[in-house]
């Protein structure tokens, strides 16, 4: 049965408020307390992503937590590695942009400052000496 637009949004703010409520325990709440919280989120997350068709990433977002933290509330195994794959295909992207920003960086520097600068701009940024010829090697078209 195909859920209406309301529907899914009530799925989505259920899964958002178990969420919030799930993490926002303290050292003195009671373990019975925090068992209930997690087995409604639980709940609550897995029928949104499954039922309701939302995205981990969203639910976090709108819960202020990390995808990681709501995946690890969603009961069922496909979506779950669902998300575990949309979570690694985002962080490959992340790293790409970065390792990117990076070599633009260093090309500026190197641009700016000569090629004397590589080790200082290696050792700032963390990388090796040979990466960062690397980068202005493409740079160059080498």
């Amino acid at each position: 049965m195909e859920l209406t637009n309301a529907q899914q949004q009530a799925l989505l703010t259920r899964a958002v408020d178990a969420v919030k409520a799930r993490f926002d325990v303290g050292p003195s709440t009671d373990p019975d307390e925090v068992s209930r919280r997690i087995e409604v989120a639980t709940l609550a997350v897995t029928d949104a992503v499954t039922r309701g068709g939302w995205l981990h990433s969203q639910i976090a977002i709108l819960s202020g937590v990390t995808g990681l933290r709501v995946i690890g509330l969603i009961s069922d195994w496909s979506a779950q590695a669902q998300a575990l794959g949309r979570e690694r295909h985002n962080a490959k992207v992340y790293a790409d942009q970065v390792r990117e920003a990076a070599a633009a960086h260093a090309r500026q520097r190197v641009g700016a400052q000569g090629y004397g600068a590589k080790s200082q701009i290696a050792r700032e940024i963390g990388v090796t000496r040979p990466v960062v010829d690397a980068w202005i090697g493409q740079a160059q078209g080498g």
